[in-house]
């Protein structure tokens, strides 16, 4: 119990220490895009990747256009690096401001809590 202690603890602040960032998953097919941030970046795509893969991801849409384009049609881009110490809020608004960027630009997104 102790080692496994030391092995979690140890994983936190590897995380801690891991840059946030606003990416975005694009369907090369049909160009449409998905928009996300996150405090955890290597892991991020692995995550998706993997709930996509299992037919369990959250977002409906995604996880229809992977079933039906498959895993080679799409990629996965970090759009902005940030500092480890960026909180939450500051994540989502810039997540936020990057997917109002992309409409007023005729982007099709894939977020269906996209701001107004």
């Amino acid at each position: 119990q102790e080692n496994r202690d030391k092995i979690s603890e140890r994983g936190k602040q590897y995380c801690q220490n891991l840059p946030s960032m606003i990416y975005e998953i694009h369907n090369t097919i049909t160009k449409q895009i998905y928009v996300g941030q996150t405090s955890v970046y290597k892991r991020r795509w692995n995550s998706h990747k993997s709930k996509l893969r299992k037919g369990t991801h959250p977002n409906p849409q995604l996880q229809k256009a992977w079933d039906k384009w498959g895993e080679d049609a799409f990629c996965f881009d970090v759009v902005e690096e940030l500092p480890c110490d960026f909180n939450k809020e500051q994540l989502l608004e810039k997540e936020a401001a990057l997917m109002l960027e992309h409409i007023s630009n005729g982007v099709k997104l894939y977020n269906e809590d996209i701001p107004k």
